[in-house]
């Protein structure tokens, strides 16, 4: 409403119906979906990949790596109090 005033004064003598401008199908908004992994582009460049709760070191599987494994017990516990802290 508030820029449809002044663009209705700038545009009379250009346009004949300036009920137009503000209204009607060219004014619908158009979504563009966000990227995925599988369409590319900068997603693409991006792995997920899972780490070490202990040290963050990149693994293949599982919660620690082999460097944490015997500290296991102990990340847990400390994992489990971070979050009953929150």
């Amino acid at each position: 409403n508030q820029l449809y005033k002044p663009l209705k004064r700038i545009f009379e003598p250009v346009v004949k119906d300036t009920e137009t401008l503000l209204k009607g199908d060219h004014t619908r908004v158009v979504r563009k979906p966000t990227p995925t992994a599988h369409k590319g582009g900068i997603v693409a460049f991006a792995a997920k990949s899972l780490k070490c709760l202990g040290c963050k070191v990149v693994i293949p599987s599982g919660t620690v790596c082999a460097h944490c494994k015997p500290k296991e017990s102990l990340i847990y516990l400390k994992r489990l109090k971070d979050y009953n802290e929150r």
